[in-house]
Protein backbone atom coordinates (compact mmCIF):
# COMPACT_ATOMS: atom_id res chain seq x y z
CA UNK A 1 0.00 0.00 0.00
CA UNK A 2 1.49 3.55 -0.49
CA UNK A 3 2.53 5.90 2.21
CA UNK A 4 -0.01 8.71 0.80
CA UNK A 5 -3.07 6.49 0.92
CA UNK A 6 -2.27 4.65 3.85
CA UNK A 7 -1.66 8.51 5.74
CA UNK A 8 -4.95 9.49 3.53
CA UNK A 9 -6.26 6.22 5.38
CA UNK A 10 -5.39 7.03 8.77
CA UNK A 11 -6.42 10.78 8.88
CA UNK A 12 -9.95 9.87 7.19
CA UNK A 13 -10.41 6.76 10.32
CA UNK A 14 -8.85 9.19 13.12
CA UNK A 15 -10.90 12.71 11.80
CA UNK A 16 -13.32 11.90 9.62
CA UNK A 17 -13.69 13.67 6.40
CA UNK A 18 -15.76 16.63 7.53
CA UNK A 19 -13.30 17.44 10.54
CA UNK A 20 -10.36 16.72 7.43
CA UNK A 21 -11.90 19.30 4.83
CA UNK A 22 -12.16 21.90 7.57
CA UNK A 23 -8.25 21.95 8.28
CA UNK A 24 -7.42 22.16 4.58
CA UNK A 25 -7.11 25.90 2.75
CA UNK A 26 -10.82 26.88 2.66
CA UNK A 27 -9.95 29.89 0.25
CA UNK A 28 -6.69 29.26 -1.84
CA UNK A 29 -5.03 31.70 -3.92
CA UNK A 30 -5.01 32.34 -7.37
CA UNK A 31 -0.91 32.29 -7.85
CA UNK A 32 0.30 29.19 -8.68
CA UNK A 33 3.31 29.29 -6.59
CA UNK A 34 1.34 30.45 -3.89
CA UNK A 35 -0.91 27.92 -4.46
CA UNK A 36 1.49 25.24 -4.13
CA UNK A 37 3.13 26.70 -0.81
CA UNK A 38 0.14 26.67 0.63
CA UNK A 39 -0.74 22.80 -0.31
CA UNK A 40 2.87 22.32 1.43
CA UNK A 41 2.29 23.89 4.46
CA UNK A 42 -1.40 23.42 4.94
CA UNK A 43 -0.37 19.58 5.09
CA UNK A 44 2.28 19.58 6.84
CA UNK A 45 1.00 21.59 9.47
CA UNK A 46 -2.02 18.36 9.22
CA UNK A 47 0.40 15.79 9.31
CA UNK A 48 2.50 16.97 12.25
CA UNK A 49 -0.51 17.53 14.41
CA UNK A 50 -2.29 14.27 13.67
CA UNK A 51 0.19 12.20 12.19
CA UNK A 52 3.58 13.31 13.39
CA UNK A 53 6.86 11.17 12.93
CA UNK A 54 7.90 8.82 15.92
CA UNK A 55 10.89 7.62 16.86
CA UNK A 56 10.97 3.83 17.32
CA UNK A 57 14.07 1.63 18.19
CA UNK A 58 15.34 -1.24 16.64
CA UNK A 59 16.73 -4.35 18.68
CA UNK A 60 19.72 -5.78 16.59
CA UNK A 61 20.17 -9.30 17.43
CA UNK A 62 23.36 -10.90 16.39
CA UNK A 63 23.01 -13.88 13.38
CA UNK A 64 23.94 -17.49 14.16
CA UNK A 65 26.06 -18.69 11.74
CA UNK A 66 23.74 -21.60 11.62
CA UNK A 67 20.96 -19.94 10.45
CA UNK A 68 21.01 -20.35 6.84
CA UNK A 69 19.24 -19.36 3.84
CA UNK A 70 18.08 -23.25 3.32
CA UNK A 71 16.71 -22.83 7.04
CA UNK A 72 15.11 -19.82 6.11
CA UNK A 73 13.29 -21.24 3.83
CA UNK A 74 12.13 -23.99 5.04
CA UNK A 75 10.83 -21.72 8.42
CA UNK A 76 8.82 -19.91 5.52
CA UNK A 77 7.56 -22.74 4.17
CA UNK A 78 6.38 -24.36 7.46
CA UNK A 79 4.82 -20.93 8.59
CA UNK A 80 3.07 -21.01 5.27
CA UNK A 81 1.51 -24.85 6.30
CA UNK A 82 0.48 -23.13 9.62
CA UNK A 83 -1.58 -20.48 8.40
CA UNK A 84 -2.95 -23.22 6.10
CA UNK A 85 -3.73 -25.28 8.84
CA UNK A 86 -5.24 -22.46 11.18
CA UNK A 87 -7.65 -21.66 8.12
CA UNK A 88 -8.43 -25.08 7.35
CA UNK A 89 -8.85 -27.11 10.45
CA UNK A 90 -12.30 -26.35 11.41
CA UNK A 91 -13.35 -26.97 7.48
CA UNK A 92 -13.40 -30.66 6.38
CA UNK A 93 -14.11 -29.33 2.47
CA UNK A 94 -11.22 -27.26 2.80
CA UNK A 95 -9.21 -29.48 4.58
CA UNK A 96 -9.22 -32.13 1.62
CA UNK A 97 -8.80 -29.41 -0.61
CA UNK A 98 -4.95 -28.76 1.25
CA UNK A 99 -4.34 -32.53 1.45
CA UNK A 100 -4.92 -32.54 -2.85
CA UNK A 101 -2.76 -29.61 -3.29
CA UNK A 102 -0.27 -31.15 -1.05
CA UNK A 103 0.06 -34.97 -2.71
CA UNK A 104 -0.95 -33.31 -5.94
CA UNK A 105 -3.74 -35.40 -6.51
CA UNK A 106 -6.27 -34.52 -9.02
CA UNK A 107 -9.99 -33.37 -8.68
CA UNK A 108 -11.28 -35.62 -11.53
CA UNK A 109 -12.04 -39.21 -11.07
CA UNK A 110 -11.65 -40.92 -14.20
CA UNK A 111 -13.59 -43.94 -15.16
CA UNK A 112 -12.13 -47.00 -16.33
CA UNK A 113 -11.49 -46.92 -19.98
CA UNK A 114 -13.69 -49.08 -22.45
CA UNK A 115 -14.31 -49.87 -25.88
CA UNK A 116 -17.84 -49.07 -26.33
CA UNK A 117 -20.30 -47.00 -23.94
CA UNK A 118 -22.73 -50.26 -24.49
CA UNK A 119 -20.57 -52.56 -23.86
CA UNK A 120 -20.00 -50.57 -20.05
CA UNK A 121 -23.69 -50.69 -19.50
CA UNK A 122 -24.11 -53.99 -20.19
CA UNK A 123 -21.55 -54.75 -17.67
CA UNK A 124 -23.20 -52.46 -15.06
CA UNK A 125 -26.29 -54.02 -15.71
CA UNK A 126 -25.30 -57.87 -14.73
CA UNK A 127 -24.88 -56.43 -10.92
CA UNK A 128 -28.14 -55.51 -11.08
CA UNK A 129 -29.99 -58.73 -12.72
CA UNK A 130 -28.33 -60.42 -10.14
CA UNK A 131 -29.70 -58.78 -7.31
CA UNK A 132 -33.08 -58.88 -8.81
CA UNK A 133 -32.34 -62.69 -9.10
CA UNK A 134 -31.41 -63.29 -5.80
CA UNK A 135 -34.69 -61.10 -4.44
CA UNK A 136 -36.80 -63.52 -6.84
CA UNK A 137 -35.44 -66.64 -5.37
CA UNK A 138 -36.26 -65.16 -1.85
CA UNK A 139 -39.43 -66.04 0.15
CA UNK A 140 -40.42 -62.76 1.60
CA UNK A 141 -42.62 -64.15 4.35
CA UNK A 142 -40.44 -66.87 5.42
CA UNK A 143 -37.71 -63.82 5.57
CA UNK A 144 -39.92 -61.62 7.36
CA UNK A 145 -41.00 -64.60 10.00
CA UNK A 146 -37.38 -65.20 10.61
CA UNK A 147 -37.04 -61.35 10.99
CA UNK A 148 -39.86 -61.05 14.03
CA UNK A 149 -38.98 -64.09 15.56
CA UNK A 150 -34.98 -62.99 15.95
CA UNK A 151 -36.11 -59.70 17.23
CA UNK A 152 -38.67 -61.56 19.81
CA UNK A 153 -35.72 -63.32 21.18
CA UNK A 154 -32.79 -60.59 21.19
CA UNK A 155 -34.53 -57.64 22.10
CA UNK A 156 -37.51 -58.44 23.46
CA UNK A 157 -36.14 -61.59 25.18
CA UNK A 158 -38.97 -63.80 24.87
CA UNK A 159 -37.52 -67.36 25.14
CA UNK A 160 -38.64 -70.75 25.57
CA UNK A 161 -42.42 -71.90 25.31
CA UNK A 162 -43.59 -69.23 24.58
CA UNK A 163 -40.95 -68.28 21.34
CA UNK A 164 -41.92 -71.69 20.03
CA UNK A 165 -45.74 -70.79 20.41
CA UNK A 166 -45.03 -67.83 18.15
CA UNK A 167 -42.96 -70.11 15.86
CA UNK A 168 -45.79 -72.37 15.67
CA UNK A 169 -48.42 -69.86 14.85
CA UNK A 170 -46.05 -67.97 12.31
CA UNK A 171 -44.95 -71.00 10.55
CA UNK A 172 -45.81 -74.32 10.95
CA UNK A 173 -49.56 -73.96 12.32
CA UNK A 174 -52.38 -75.45 10.19
CA UNK A 175 -56.09 -75.23 10.45
CA UNK A 176 -58.13 -78.07 8.04
CA UNK A 177 -61.79 -78.77 8.03
CA UNK A 178 -62.85 -82.48 7.08
CA UNK A 179 -67.00 -82.54 6.82
CA UNK A 180 -68.46 -85.81 7.70
CA UNK A 181 -70.36 -87.83 5.11
CA UNK A 182 -73.60 -87.79 6.69
CA UNK A 183 -74.00 -84.15 5.43
CA UNK A 184 -74.26 -82.50 2.29
CA UNK A 185 -71.29 -80.50 0.86
CA UNK A 186 -73.45 -77.48 1.05
CA UNK A 187 -74.08 -78.07 4.60
CA UNK A 188 -70.54 -78.32 5.03
CA UNK A 189 -69.11 -75.36 3.31
CA UNK A 190 -72.35 -73.10 5.21
CA UNK A 191 -70.87 -74.27 8.79
CA UNK A 192 -67.21 -73.79 7.21
CA UNK A 193 -68.41 -70.50 6.45
CA UNK A 194 -70.12 -69.23 9.58
CA UNK A 195 -66.95 -70.44 11.48
CA UNK A 196 -64.47 -68.14 9.50
CA UNK A 197 -66.59 -65.44 10.20
CA UNK A 198 -66.74 -66.68 13.52
CA UNK A 199 -62.85 -66.28 13.81
CA UNK A 200 -62.80 -63.41 11.61
CA UNK A 201 -64.82 -61.26 14.35
CA UNK A 202 -62.80 -62.27 17.04
CA UNK A 203 -59.40 -61.30 15.50
CA UNK A 204 -61.10 -58.00 14.34
CA UNK A 205 -62.16 -57.60 18.09
CA UNK A 206 -58.40 -58.28 19.18
CA UNK A 207 -57.16 -55.98 16.64
CA UNK A 208 -55.93 -59.00 14.14
CA UNK A 209 -56.25 -59.26 10.39
CA UNK A 210 -56.95 -62.24 8.36
CA UNK A 211 -54.78 -63.05 5.26
CA UNK A 212 -57.35 -63.72 2.69
CA UNK A 213 -55.23 -65.26 -0.03
CA UNK A 214 -53.61 -67.55 2.02
CA UNK A 215 -56.78 -69.30 2.94
CA UNK A 216 -57.68 -72.41 0.56
CA UNK A 217 -61.10 -74.14 0.34
CA UNK A 218 -61.49 -78.11 -1.47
Amino acid sequence: MPMNAMLTSLLLQKLGLRKLMMLLCQSPPDDIDELVACYNVTLKSVLDKHAPFKNKGIIERTCVPWFNEEIKEVKRKCRKAERTWRDTSGNQKKLFTATMKLINESKTRDLPPVPDNAVCASSIAKFYRKIANIREQLDSRILLQDILLDHMSTELGIEGVVLKWFGSYLKVRYLSFNPSKEHGDMQAAKSMELCVNDIMNWMSKDKRLMNDDKMESY
